[in-house]
């Protein structure tokens, strides 16, 4: 029994790239987008917060709350933002807010929950 849930990894395992999670389709994603459909929320739709055009090499932060941990960190990835990553699950809050521009290039903290 390993005790990846840890994460210690066994011996001769290289632990996971981040950036290469980040890459892969999360299966799990619809799972979420299930239990978000039977608590009553709406499912997302559009993470991009409509508003003024933001600078060059600036991107706005979206609302990613809800998302998993793998489709949160793609987003983060594909915006050119680096991700800091806390707990597990669903995203649960992010620090700067959905709607901040940030420069390419900056972190976000990303803080997880378990699904309850």
């Amino acid at each position: 029994m390993s005790l990846r849930y840890l994460g210690v990894v066994p011996k001769g395992t290289s632990p996971a790239s981040i950036s290469k999670i980040g890459a892969e389709n999360d299966p799990a994603v619809a799972t979420y987008e299930m239990l978000r459909q039977a608590q009553g929320e709406p499912p997302v739709k559009e993470l991009a917060t409509p508003s003024a055009p933001t600078p060059t090499g600036s991107v706005r932060l979206p609302d990613m709350k809800g998302l998993s941990l793998r489709e949160a960190v793609k987003t983060a990835f594909g915006l050119g933002l680096k991700p800091s990553l806390e707990g597990t699950g669903t995203l649960s809050r992010q620090d700067p807010p959905p709607g901040a521009v940030l420069s390419k290039g900056a972190s976000v903290k990303l803080f997880f929950e378990p699904p309850t």
